[in-house]
């Protein structure tokens, strides 16, 4: 419903009501319940709903032919020297590159021939809110590109910082962790909107993906024609993020309506969360079975499931 931009019925017996988010100001529910996607909640509904959708890109580029490992932590770590590494573990005590870790790497074909290049990728989504979606906009993709734009320099500042910090880099000079960030010629932003629309590189992924799995999968689909077959993995393969975008964002909102005010008990809140965590965490079990090879990556049909 709200990719179409209809009101929620779920949300319905709500509106008006206040929305339990202490120290953000008083916020009341909408009839679309836009509010519940943009106000900072416990429990992580939104983090599940990144991951998901991030499981279901790494997973369609491994079937397709593109190598793709979710959120490389082990690289970003040897980008520090070990001192530097134990320093700030001490101070910053537990997931102290949180931010800093990319979503997905890649080895992707290098444009014109020759060696696979590797690039990171991080993706965001993007809620209905005035800040992204303006009353000045003029193009269907304005806001995922602006905010992808916004991306690569947002990744330069962590690591430049943590350079700083703990390798003592002065103002002005390349420190180890950027200095490698770079060697990945930056780290690439993949944005999904709140109406299914993508950012420019995310089309660029997809379109590669295609063309890469139209050469592993001719026999599956019965095709000789290569441009038919890049046309249907093109579409699955959009069709699959789209509705993983669409379904983690109705999930983000059917969550949250548990911070209302008058909504249910906190054991309701509590089995709720424990059943979406558990959902999460088979997934992502699926996810590292596929990925370790046991059975090998296979691509789910609509909504995002991937390793049956």
């Amino acid at each position: 419903m709200q990719t179409m931009g209809l009101p929620s019925g779920a949300c319905k017996p709500y509106v008006g009501q206040p929305v339990a988010c202490k120290g953000q100001g008083r916020k009341l529910l909408d009839p679309h319940g836009h509010v519940l996607g943009t106000v900072s909640l416990p429990r992580g509904a939104r983090d599940i709903c990144h991951r998901e959708i991030q499981l279901t890109m790494v997973s369609d580029l491994n079937y397709n032919g593109i190598p793709a490992i979710a959120e490389p932590r082990n690289m970003v770590n040897s980008w520090m020297t070990p001192a530097a590494f134990d320093d700030m573990n001490r101070r910053e005590g537990n997931r102290p590159l949180q931010g800093c870790i990319p979503d997905i790497l890649t080895t992707e074909p290098r444009p014109g021939g020759g060696a696979p290049i590797q690039r990171l990728y991080d993706f965001k989504a993007i809620n209905q809110c005035k800040t992204r979606y303006k009353p000045t906009q003029t193009e269907r993709c304005e806001p995922v590109n602006k905010r992808a734009a916004e991306i690569p320099d947002e990744y330069i500042k962590k690591l430049r910082e943590k350079d700083r910090r703990y390798h003592n880099t002065a103002n002005g000079e390349v420190g180890p962790m950027e200095e490698a960030l770079m060697s990945y010629d930056g780290c690439t932003g993949l944005v999904g909107g709140f109406y299914g629309e993508f950012s420019k590189d995310v089309d660029r992924l997809i379109k590669l993906a295609a063309q890469e799995g139209a050469e592993l999968h001719a026999a599956k689909y019965g095709l000789e024609n290569s441009k038919q077959i890049r046309s249907v993995l093109a579409n699955k393969i959009r069709m699959n993020w789209v509705m993983a975008l669409a379904c983690g964002n109705a999930d983000v909102i059917l969550s949250n309506l548990c911070f209302m005010h008058s909504g249910a008990t906190d054991e309701d809140h509590h089995g709720q969360f424990s059943d979406q965590h558990s959902c999460w965490n088979k997934k992502h079990e699926e996810y590292c079975y596929a990925y370790e090879e046991f059975r090998g990556p296979c691509m789910g049909s609509f909504g995002g499931w991937h390793c049956h």
